[in-house]
């Protein structure tokens, strides 16, 4: 038996109304919240995601769930902890999840910056 970490699926809010039974083949599932969670709250639900999400290990997902802040907000804070971040999307009308990876650790590289404001320039089209 491998002793490998299985990873983590880190819901962001657990609604009892959802089914999350599709994404427990990526990981154990794990809520940052469960049920009504203020949305307001911003800076305490900062702390909570910096507190749990300290073990966000590279094989790990994040499950958008919940109201639109609380996921912006740990969507935020993996960005910036790690540059990147994985994530499952539900496509809704198969009700299945999807994998998702985006590194954002390039735009921190000059010639992306330059290119955008070439796009920009141009009204957005491709060079």
């Amino acid at each position: 038996m491998s002793n490998q970490k299985r990873p983590i699926v880190w819901l962001v809010n657990r609604n009892t109304g959802h089914d999350y039974s599709g994404a427990e083949k990526y990981g154990e599932l794990v809520p940052l919240t469960e049920g009504l969670a203020h949305p307001f709250a911003t800076d305490r639900f900062l702390a909570l995601v910096h507190e749990r999400l300290a073990k966000y290990g590279e094989k790990d997902y994040l499950l958008l769930s919940g109201h639109l802040l609380q996921n912006a907000v740990a969507v935020a804070y993996l960005a910036r902890k790690f540059g990147w971040l994985r994530f499952l999307a539900m496509h809704m009308k198969t009700r299945t999840y999807t994998e998702r990876f985006v590194d954002l650790r390039h735009l921190t590289n000059p010639i992306v910056y330059q290119r955008l404001e070439v796009l920009q320039e141009k009204g957005g089209k491709t060079p």
